[in-house]
């Protein structure tokens, strides 16, 4: 059976219908292909202006690729100036030099050339990171009226010949500016204090002292006090590995540094450089690949030079306990163990009674006062009255360990500690009872024992 045809009229009233319905249809999907070509992101300009950095260090990445030519032609700069550092080529690592910058500036990086040649490094280079900046608008104004100024992340690596594994890459505060088709260094001070790291190059012409296990590095006014650190030098650096074994490079570096803003340089600012003969510094520490990189053990200039040799002896075994440790070792284990560690193996060889070398304790425990607990951590401050004492229990402590367990028991329970970082009472005691086969409360009678033994 077939469909009834509409008549004529109704025909066209629905072709128009039809017509009309098409049409709006057309008109919005012109509408919406308008708005998504709008909402797409337009293309850039061939030669797109970057926008600005944020004006603070560099800690963040910047909103904007820069150019590929200032890129290419800044890095190929710091290629040049690490090369003539390399080869000793001083005209080239002049050249380099914003001509307009202070003569302050310029006279500072000639010196920095000439105190470089007494270094043995087996390295030197920087690597600039583009994608980090320091906004240069908020600068002070720059000599020369220079074209453009740029402040990118900049390192320096470098490795001292026959001590790095690996080379060590510190943050220098690197400003350079743009005149006509070139680019120069202008600054390492305009980013503001502590931007630049300084090295010992940095303050004053530099010596080497050469040792079988490592190197002393110097000014010509710290002689007489490298000549003593390279005169014990090997035989603390065997006395360390007679503890706790070859499993480290067993190549030292100690820097003597000329006074006290070179030294804070070198040890950072958290140290109480007037409490110190000396410290053990890393740039960085990788535990998990078992790395430690720019490893330094940095002398006091002046707390170094009151040393008697044997007290030198004990310092240097010390740090370089520390040294050796660092790779396997986490930040944030009891002091008590960590310093106490570095001290045992520092006395453990030298002949020296422990009254003798324990005065505080000593005196503490001919009055009945022994101690009843593991020394705490606040105790170790540099500003604590009890410094002195605190270091006294943690290396008698570990001595008392190794009386009792033997010296390979000390060096795993100290080594299963440390590795883990800061951990609970309750995980300290675990780790002890599995190593030592005590509690806490044990490994404190002990203790307790072993100070009426050799202070009575």
């Amino acid at each position: 059976m077939s469909t009834p045809r509409p008549s004529n009229k109704v025909a066209i009233r629905r072709g128009l219908i039809g017509a009309v319905i098409l049409v709006v249809l057309l008109a919005a999907i012109f509408v919406l292909l308008g708005y998504v070509r709008q909402a797409q992101p337009s293309a850039a300009p061939p030669n797109p202006r970057p926008a600005p950095v944020a004006a603070q260090p560099s800690s963040k990445p910047s909103e904007a690729a820069r150019p590929a030519p200032r890129i290419r032609e800044v890095r190929e700069l710091l290629r040049g100036r690490a090369e003539a550092v390399r080869t000793g080529n001083r005209a080239a690592f002049l050249a380099g030099i914003d001509p307009a910058a202070p003569e302050a500036f310029r006279a500072a990086q000639s010196r920095l050339f000439d105190n470089l040649r007494g270094v043995p490094l087996a390295t030197w280079y920087y690597e600039l990171d583009p994608r980090f900046a320091t906004d240069p608008a908020g600068l002070a104004p720059q000599p020369g009226d220079p074209d453009e100024l740029w402040a990118p992340k900049v390192e320096l690596g470098y490795a001292l010949a026959g001590i790095d594994e690996r080379p060590t890459t510190r943050p220098m505060g690197y400003l350079f500016a743009r005149k006509g088709n070139h680019w120069y260094l202008s600054s390492d001070t305009a980013l503001g204090p502590g931007k630049t790291w300084r090295g010992p190059w940095d303050y004053g012409p530099c010596q080497t002292l050469r040792t079988q296990s490592g190197l002393v590095l110097y000014h010509q006014a710290g002689k007489a006090s490298a000549q003593a650190v390279g005169a014990q030098l090997d035989a603390a650096v065997r006395a360390v590995t007679a503890v706790w074994g070859n499993g480290w490079s067993r190549k030292v570096a100690v820097f003597v540094p000329g006074g006290a803003e070179e030294l804070r340089s070198l040890v950072g600012p958290e140290f109480a450089a007037n409490t110190i003969a000396a410290v053990a510094v890393a740039d960085s520490v990788n535990a998990r690949e078992h790395v430690a990189t720019g490893q330094r053990v940095v002398l006091n200039p002046d707390g170094a030079a009151q040393l008697s040799p044997q007290a030198l002896s004990i310092v240097l075994r010390h740090e370089i306990t520390h040294i050796a440790a660092r790779k396997d070792t986490v930040d944030g284990a009891p002091m008590w163990l960590t310093e106490g560690f570095a001290d045992y193996v520092g006395y453990v060889s030298s002949g020296i009674p422990v009254a003798k070398a324990a005065p505080d304790l000593a005196a503490e425990v001919r009055d009945g006062d022994v101690p009843e607990e593991l020394p705490a951590d606040t105790d170790f401050q540099a500003d604590a009255n009890t410094l002195d004492l605190a270091y006294q229990q943690g290396w008698t402590l570990c001595a008392s360990i190794s009386a009792r367990y033997g010296q390979p028991k000390l060096v795993r329970f100290f080594l299963d500690v440390s590795r883990l970082g800061k951990i609970d009472e309750a995980r300290l005691g675990r780790i002890t009872q599995r190593d030592l086969g005590v509690d806490l409360d044990g490994l404190v009678r002990n203790w307790q024992g072993y100070l009426h033994s050799v202070l009575r």
